[in-house]
């Protein structure tokens, strides 16, 4: 009976102390997040999106379009996956 007790309150010891960390490491970010400065933030995607697209060639590895089922007169939304549904397409 008093190996169950210790066992239920080493558990209950350690649910607790894993709270209190949860709760440190909350207010942890939350003062992380709140010394971003958006505006800076947005400022270094911009530079590194544009190194990327200046620096970086684009090369898609993989295109399959559907030209089975086009033609001059039919228009159809190709999917990413190529699931062909049948309301997407409009016969002129």
């Amino acid at each position: 009976l008093i190996f169950p007790v210790l066992l239920g309150l080493v558990g209950c010891a350690i649910l607790i102390g894993l709270g209190v960390w949860q709760v440190q490491r909350l207010e942890w970010k939350t003062g992380i997040l709140a010394e971003i400065d958006p505006a800076a933030r947005q400022m270094m995607i911009d530079e590194v999106v544009g190194l990327y697209q200046n620096d970086v060639a684009y090369v898609p590895l993989y295109v399959q379009p559907l030209v089975w089922g086009t033609g001059p007169n039919i228009d159809l939304v190709q999917r990413p996956d190529n699931f062909f549904i049948l309301r997407w397409v409009t016969v002129n």
